[in-house]
């Protein structure tokens, strides 16, 4: 799914990996500092989220 993605826009996926087992404020935390990076463009940042995992490991 990523390389196809890369194919259609033509340069790198951004990929976002949460720690498992985040809670509460951790949850928060990696939201607005990984998620909410500045430095990403906002045209460049995701407008929807593939989370992948087993459910006791997704936050």
């Amino acid at each position: 799914m990523r390389k196809r993605r890369e194919e259609q826009q033509g340069e790198p996926a951004i990929v976002f990996r949460a720690p498992p087992r985040l809670e509460g404020e951790e949850v928060a935390a990696w939201w607005s500092e990984v998620y909410g990076d500045e430095d990403i463009d906002e045209a460049d940042r995701s407008r929807y989220l593939l989370m992948l995992g087993d459910a006791d490991v997704l936050s």
